[in-house]
């Protein structure tokens, strides 16, 4: 399978490589759900090369496909990235918007409301 083709060339120290086949995949026939989460592994893997433009770009490819399906992983993991990046404003602004989600369950909505909390007590850029 490609996916481990591009997990072993990660594994071996190609992270270019590894992008190239993840981002194959991201861009093929995947069913979107498949392609959103290759676009994670390429926005993750353009992040350790110290490209967050790069990474915010794929994030955003992901959200995009699993939004079609009503989903928001992809949404929480770039909310989470630009606080990690030190993008605070942006990351609240974000989660705030999932907060919002009619179709949250207790759970996630509890969860996103602690982090939304955690953000608002520690304002940054």
């Amino acid at each position: 399978m490609a996916a481990q083709r591009g997990a072993q060339a990660l594994e071996s120290g190609d992270r270019d490589g590894a992008i190239a086949i993840f981002r194959g995949l991201a861009e093929g026939d995947l069913p979107d759900m498949d392609r959103s989460a290759m676009c994670v592994n390429v926005a993750i893997l353009h992040d350790q090369k110290g490209d967050a433009n790069g990474a915010l770009t794929w994030y955003d490819k992901g959200v995009e496909l699993e939004s079609r399906h009503r989903r928001f992983a992809v949404s929480e993991l770039r909310a989470g990235y630009l606080a990690q990046i030190g993008r605070t404003r942006e990351s609240l602004d974000q989660f705030l918007r999932l907060l919002e989600r009619p179709d949250l369950n207790l759970g996630d909505r509890d969860r996103i409301a602690r982090i939304v909390q955690r953000l608002q007590s520690h304002p940054g850029r």
